[in-house]
């Protein structure tokens, strides 16, 4: 009978120490939220709090999965639900913010893409500064109408003198994922 107690003593000293885990992992996820944020220029934790609410996120992945044009309908999304109260006006985003966000979500996209962890303390006034440089350079080169043509491999050119040709054309073109072509038939390094 001891053991019998014991055991479900155990038991629920395990089911609380899990779910004490659960939400300290929780809060941590929320608290890098909000730091992205704060970075982003959500200056009062009420700004940061509403949106993190009305969007429903949960950790910064969330971010990572959205399209950077969905960015827009979300913050129109969530200023139409905060209505025009004084109070209210503060919890509105304006569009430096929505610009900053945007830089968040490519900085996390190309995280993704790129396969590297999202570490949020890496997120920092220099890295919105170099993801919105980033964002731009990538988004007028999508709008580019100039495709590089890759060369023709004729018999009578040289071999090298096509391949680096074709090597530059392909570093002009980006894949599906936005990563350029040159690096999906990149040359293994020469083993030693």
């Amino acid at each position: 009978m001891a053991n019998a107690g014991n055991n479900e003593l155990e038991a629920a000293i395990g089911g609380n120490l899990n779910a004490m885990a659960e939400q300290a992992l929780e809060q941590a996820q929320r608290n890098d939220l909000e730091d992205a944020l704060k970075v982003c220029r959500f200056s009062s934790a009420n700004s940061r709090e509403a949106f993190i609410e009305s969007q429903g996120l949960t950790c910064m992945e969330d971010l990572a999965t959205i399209p950077i044009e969905s960015v827009k309908r979300m913050i129109t999304t969530h200023n139409s639900m905060q209505g025009n109260t004084a109070a209210a006006r503060v919890l509105k985003i304006g569009y430096l913010q929505q610009a900053n966000l945007e830089s968040l979500v490519w900085w996390l996209r190309d995280k993704t893409r790129r396969n590297l962890p999202i570490d949020v303390g890496e997120w920092d006034a220099m890295q919105l500064s170099s993801a919105t440089e980033l964002k731009e350079i990538e988004k007028r080169h999508l709008k580019s109408d100039n495709e590089a043509e890759l060369p023709e491999f004729e018999g009578g050119i040289d071999y090298y003198d096509w391949d680096k040709k074709a090597m530059n054309a392909l570093a002009m073109e980006r894949g599906a994922t936005g990563i350029p072509l040159d690096y999906v038939i990149r040359r293994d390094k020469e083993e030693n």
